[in-house]
C-alpha cells in the first residue's frame, strides 16, 4: 500500500493524489470495521482483571512501574521512528513514490523479522535477542552520524523495522505477566 500511495500521489499530483489515498484509507477502515464485527466473541474468563487491580499493580509495585516505563519508552520508539524516517527521507529527496517504496521495504523486512523471531526466539533467549537487536540498530545510527544520505536512511529504516519485534517482545511479554 505505501508504494501504491506513492505512485498515486506522484502521478495524480499532490492534492488529488492525497485525496485518493485518504479515500482508500477510509474504505480500508470501513472494511476493517465490517470484518471486526464478523469475528466471533471471545469467551469470558472466570476471573477477569479489574481496573482497580491493574492500577494497584502499576502504582504499588516496583515491577509494575518499571514495566510501564519500559512499555512507554518502547511505544515512543516504535511510533516516532517511522514518522521521523519519513520526514527525514522527504527532506533529503522530496518524492512520494520513493517514500512509499522505502515504507514498503520497511514493512517487508518487518514481516521477515517477525517470521524469524517466531522460529528463533524462545522464552529463555528473548532478552538476549533484544540486546542483540538494540546493538544491531546502533550500527546504521552511527553510520548516519558520519553522513546523512538517502541510502543510509533506507538501510536504517530496514534494520530498525527488522529488529522491531525483537526489541518490543520482552517488554510486551513482561507487561502481560506483571499485569
Amino acid at each position: 500500500l505505501p508504494s501504491i500511495s506513492g505512485i498515486l500521489i506522484s502521478t495524480c499530483g499532490s492534492r488529488t493524489g492525497y485525496q485518493i489515498v485518504f479515500g482508500i484509507a477510509a474504505i480500508l477502515a470501513f472494511l476493517c470495521l465490517i470484518t471486526n464485527k464478523l469475528l466471533p466473541e471471545i469467551p469470558k474468563h472466570k476471573k477477569e482483571p479489574t481496573l482497580k487491580k491493574v492500577f494497584k499493580t502499576i502504582l504499588c509495585s516496583r515491577d509494575g512501574r518499571l514495566i510501564m516505563l519500559a512499555n512507554g519508552l518502547c511505544n515512543c520508539r516504535s511510533s516516532t521512528i517511522p514518522i521521523f524516517v519519513t520526514l527525514l527521507f522527504y527532506s533529503l529527496l522530496p518524492n512520494e513514490l520513493l517514500i512509499g517504496v522505502n515504507s514498503t521495504i520497511g514493512y517487508t523486512v518487518a514481516l521477515l523479522g517477525a517470521t524469524i523471531f517466531r522460529s528463533a526466539v524462545k522464552s529463555g533467549n528473548r532478552v538476549k535477542f533484544s540486546i542483540w537487536a538494540a546493538c544491531v540498530v546502533m550500527v546504521p545510527c552511527l553510520g548516519l552520524q558520519f553522513g546523512l544520505n538517502v541510502i543510509g536512511v533506507i538501510v536504517f529504516n530496514a534494520v530498525h523495522e527488522f529488529c522491531n519485534t525483537f526489541l518490543a517482545s520482552p517488554v510486551l511479554n513482561t507487561h502481560f505477566k506483571v499485569i
